[in-house]
């Protein structure tokens, strides 16, 4: 029996199969380092991107699964962590640059408004003067009294910042001296104070200006804020002794063998930086400064256990193998979204210890936020407050030459 075939098809070209959605690639995994289409958008892109090192820690940081597969629970808690603390730097950097910019902007406009102002303050203290002599003549009893009031309270400000001469010419005309004013200020805050100061501190009991006073009560609250720490301190170590003395439970000890997985790989890849930056395998002078430049940073990132300084760290020394994370067990990655965390946890202390301090810094009320558009009207604000004030004192020290003009002066000046 003769096999009869088949007769032969023609061949066809395979169409492409439909790209699978799960594959599709996401921002995080577009080279940051490509080049874009057009101009524009490179303008759109480039400030969204990382530098070049840190865009590389961030990817290896993700890439925790193979393409499109569902993130394991241990790696999405990675992922959290590390958006975390990119987010508490980013705030913390944001909020230095707000509040260095205001400073800056006050130095550049305000400052020399203020020292014209207080040129000016202090030529119309001067000019005052001669009228307020005994055999002075030309002005009116109530024109004396203002020119007396306006030099005083001129005297007085620039005696507090510093003005020795200033702080004569108000004593001389003055019925109460400028060391008499500060003991009744101080007298008046210290009854209000009465409550709250010891009464047996003797440096706020013999404050002889607000500021002393101040002073005296700042000390008197930080020393207790102390014993206050060194009583909680205290009760703290002995239900850590009491703690120690228990056999641990079983969740004390997933705890501390967690803290000792954190630990381990942070060791590691600090050690790994020490061996390849060991001055003994730089070739010149040149590269053996970089590498010590690097230990150094190194050294400080490890103190303060921070991961993704560690990790740029290894990308500059070009020791970095991408794929390292991806490979890391389940327990692993619970150990570094451990050291995240803790990292996290430090900055946002120190973001509350910075929003205080630029709070102090700003003189703004607790609880503001620092905000460049306000700063800015405030900026604003606080110009056009000089400047007004700057003309209404030159307005005067123009009149001040003759009685007439000074008459009319007085005048208008004296509510």
């Amino acid at each position: 029996m003769v096999e009869r075939r088949q007769p032969a098809k023609p061949y066809r070209k395979p169409s492409p199969a439909a790209p699978d959605p799960r594959f599709a690639a996401s921002p995080s995994d577009i080279d940051a380092d490509a080049e874009p289409a057009d101009a524009t958008e490179q303008t759109e892109v480039e400030p969204a991107r990382r530098s070049t090192r840190q865009a590389a820690a961030t990817r290896s940081l993700q890439a925790q699964q193979g393409a499109g597969a569902p993130l394991s629970p241990a790696a999405q808690q990675l992922q959290r962590e590390l958006a975390r603390v990119e987010r508490l730097k980013a705030q913390l950097a944001q909020m230095e640059s707000i509040g260095q910019g205001y400073l800056n902007g006050s130095a550049q406009r305000l400052q020399p408004l203020r020292e014209r102002l207080r040129q000016a303050q202090r030529g119309l203290a001067l000019a005052l003067a001669p009228w307020l002599e005994a055999d002075a003549r030309g002005l009116s009893r109530a024109q004396q009294a203002t020119a007396r009031r306006l030099l005083c309270r001129l005297a007085q400000q620039l005696a507090e910042r510093g003005d020795t001469d200033m702080a004569a010419l108000h004593d001389r005309y003055s019925p109460q001296s400028l060391s008499d004013l500060r003991r009744a200020a101080a007298d008046a805050l210290r009854e209000r104070l009465s409550d709250w100061l010891e009464p047996d501190d003797e440096a706020a009991q013999a404050a002889a200006s607000p500021d002393e006073l101040l002073g005296a009560a700042r000390r008197q609250w930080q020393a207790q804020t102390e014993a206050q720490r060194a009583q909680r301190e205290a009760r703290q170590a002995k239900r850590e002794a009491r703690k120690a003395q228990r056999e641990p439970a079983p969740a004390a000890l997933l705890e501390q063998q967690a803290q000792q997985d954190a630990g381990a790989t942070l060791r590691t890849l600090y050690r790994q930086l020490a061996s390849a930056l060991h001055p003994d395998r730089a070739g010149d002078e040149a590269e053996r400064q970089r590498m010590t430049a690097l230990m150094s940073a190194a050294n400080a990132a490890y103190g303060r256990r921070d991961l993704l300084a560690l990790l740029d760290l290894q990308l500059q020394a070009e020791l970095a193998d991408p794929d390292h994370l991806e490979r890391l067990s389940a327990q692993r990655l619970q150990a570094v979204s451990r050291l995240l965390k803790e990292q996290a946890a430090s900055l946002e202390r120190e973001r509350q210890g910075e929003q205080q301090r630029w709070l102090h810094a700003l003189d703004l009320p607790a609880g503001s936020r620092i905000d460049a558009a306000m700063l800015g009207r405030r900026l604003e604000e606080q110009e056009l407050e000089l400047l007004r004030e700057l003309r209404a004192i030159e307005a005067g020290l123009e009149q001040a030459g003759e009685p007439a003009g000074l008459k009319a002066w007085l005048n208008r000046n004296a509510g």
